[in-house]
């Protein structure tokens, strides 16, 4: 995918070498250069010629190709969950051991014992870092009634706060959209939102004139009132756009949490030990975060999650990594 177009080929082919298998590496369409130089770095490293080899286009053109044909015999696929869906099913068709990692719509949960300047500083950064271009963003904050009003007062003002241009600038928090395509995507939801009766709190708009001309630039949105059914509540949006939703108590906020079609991270805030195991437990996510951001992850654990975040086959990352690599063979040997 264009958003880590480093490590997540990274993470994927190193544990693919290592087992001894070859790769093919068709890396998104927005990123094909960073993709060449991967290579590149390899094969100067040493790789032997036919080990790796990288194959450029669109999904649409050399995808079905590449998944279809009798010499491969796995597809690691990360990207949104309708192709992700779509590519499962290819693979299936034809036998292929398949490993998917799709979409989220992840929650953070902020209960009435929080630090909730710590509580803010997370929800900021798993929701507006990366300019929401991740799959682990955390794209919803429940909030339990006590705390519900000064943690959305302290959210808006930091997303006002926020300064938004060229990541390579001192003191700029916020980076542009990938392309107009996915600016597009994130105004239309921003105007979703409020059609469907969300109120926008601040942000949300195109940010125009100057060195914005040169790129595909928004605010960060904070919307409130969202009731969890909204399609800005349930819907990946891939943008900087946070809704705030309310819960009266833990149980509904997990219950909120649950209720979408994805599983991919889940993170709570929380000054109690027993409140934080629970939602861990209850949770539906591959990845739990207490006190962290959504966003972020380690590359020594599995990663993954569940329902239609993931294929449910195969996590990445850590020792898990190599079981989509390799097949296990048993041998019995009797001799006289």
């Amino acid at each position: 995918p264009w958003n880590f177009p480093i490590a997540i080929p990274a993470w994927k082919m190193a544990p693919a070498l290592i087992a001894g298998n070859t790769v093919v590496f068709k890396p998104a369409s927005l990123t094909p250069l960073i993709a060449l130089r991967l290579v590149e770095c390899l094969a100067e490293a040493g790789l032997p010629a036919g080990v790796l080899n990288l194959v450029t286009g669109s999904g649409g053109a050399v995808g079905d190709t590449l998944i279809a044909h009798h010499k491969i015999a796995a597809v690691s696929f990360t990207g949104s969950c309708e192709v992700g869906l779509a590519v499962g099913r290819m693979a299936a068709s034809h036998t292929n051991r398949i490993q998917l990692e799709m979409g989220g719509k992840n929650p953070l949960v902020v209960l009435d014992d929080a630090d909730l300047e710590m509580a803010v500083d997370i929800a900021a950064v798993g929701g507006f870092g990366l300019t929401g271009q991740a799959c682990t963003a955390g794209s919803r904050v429940i909030v339990t009634e006590g705390v519900a009003d000064k943690f959305t007062a302290l959210l808006v003002a930091r997303a006002k706060s926020l300064r938004v241009g060229n990541g390579l600038e001192e003191g700029v928090r916020m980076g542009p959209a990938v392309s107009d395509g996915q600016l597009s995507t994130d105004l239309d939801y921003v105007h979703v939102g409020q059609v469907e009766g969300a109120e926008l709190l601040y942000g949300g708009r195109r940010l125009e004139g100057g060195a914005y001309d040169r790129g595909y630039f928004i605010e960060p949105a904070v919307f409130a009132n969202v009731r969890p059914s909204m399609r800005i509540a349930q819907e990946e949006i891939f943008g900087p756009v946070i809704s705030v939703l309310r819960a009266k108590d833990f149980n509904e906020a997990v219950e909120i949490a649950n209720g979408v079609k994805f599983g991919l991270m889940a993170g709570i805030c929380t000054r109690s030990l027993d409140k934080a195991f629970a939602f861990a437990e209850a949770a539906q996510a591959g990845v739990i975060k207490v006190n962290k951001p959504t966003t972020g992850l380690e590359l020594q654990v599995p990663f993954g999650g569940i329902k239609n975040s993931s294929s449910g086959t195969y996590k990445e990352q850590g020792k898990a990594a190599m079981d989509f690599y390799t097949t296990t063979k048993t041998v019995y040997v009797d001799y006289r």
